[in-house]
């Protein structure tokens, strides 16, 4: 393949934007997600998130459609998470249907990087960039 250099900034929320995400489902989230990362020639840069939203800033071959990279993720993950952990009432796990993408420049990349890694604490003090935190409200509302 040639020489590619591409960094995406994914979001998404679980359906109904349900605190589904535990820090123990987080760790499952950041297994699965790097697997396929793995077997798709992607590379996972950060994973991070709350209960209700996950952010992701990965590169992903040129090869690959966004939009099956994202699936593989969700339905991966959904598939592990439903396996391995039960929810208290027993409900399944479930993600939006909808995502968002941004894509970022190289020198961005520490300060998305950033952002991500430090999500609890952003949304605990209300220090947001709305552009990134208004993807998953948008997309679930269409």
């Amino acid at each position: 393949m040639s020489y590619w250099r591409a960094y995406y900034h994914l979001i998404w929320a679980t359906k109904n934007r349900e605190p589904w995400i535990t820090p123990e489902r987080m760790d499952l989230l950041q297994q699965s997600f790097r697997v396929v990362a793995k077997d798709m020639g992607a590379y996972t840069h950060v994973i991070g998130g709350i209960a209700d939203h996950v952010h992701v800033a990965v590169s992903i071959p040129p090869t690959i459609a966004v939009s099956d990279y994202v699936g593989r993720l969700k339905g991966g993950s959904n598939r592990l998470i439903d396996k391995t952990i039960k929810s208290p009432d027993d409900l399944p796990f479930f993600w939006q249907s909808q995502y968002g993408m941004l894509t970022f420049v190289e020198r961005s990349f520490p300060d998305i990087v950033s952002y991500i890694e430090n999500q609890a604490s952003r949304h605990a003090t209300n220090d947001l960039w709305p552009t990134f935190e208004e993807i998953p409200d948008q997309v679930l509302t269409k």
